[in-house]
């Protein structure tokens, strides 16, 4: 059984990214994603996540969040308490999810997370031209 993955964010940015994944992989099975736009509160948040617990019906969810501290990682927080198998990450973005919904084959929501975190914790980049990368040797994309 898939992974099951909710994605939440301030704003839409939950939303932008299920856009996003969709342009780039199709539709995904036990994906969803939940908004926090302005005016919401923690109590309506909370209802939302575990009405998509609910709809994914899965062993293990994975909480995809945008800025650790902030209130729908807070109230991931809150919920994946009383689910066993659950686990919640924060810093997600659009690589972060691919990979997620690629691999989440045959894993769960620990050996998920982990692979997660070791593959994407370093993988900010900074273009620099060939010119500049021949001054400073670095983590780069070249033109």
């Amino acid at each position: 059984m898939l992974i099951g993955i909710i994605v939440t964010g301030h704003g839409n940015f939950a939303s932008g990214l299920a856009s996003s994944i969709e342009v780039i992989a199709g539709k995904q099975d036990k994906f969803e994603a939940i908004d926090f736009p302005i005016g919401s509160t923690n109590t309506e948040l909370a209802k939302q996540l575990q009405e998509a617990v609910d709809r994914l019906n899965c062993s293990d969810i994975i909480f995809c969040t945008d800025i650790a501290g902030g209130t729908p990682f807070n109230q991931s927080v809150i919920l994946s308490t009383h689910l066993p198998n659950s686990k919640v990450i924060s810093g997600t973005n659009v690589p972060v999810l691919l990979e997620a919904l690629f691999s989440r084959a045959n894993q769960t929501a620990l050996s998920l997370s982990e692979i997660l975190v070791d593959s994407h914790q370093s993988r900010i980049q900074v273009f620099q031209s060939r010119s500049q990368n021949k001054k400073n040797r670095g983590s780069v994309l070249n033109d």
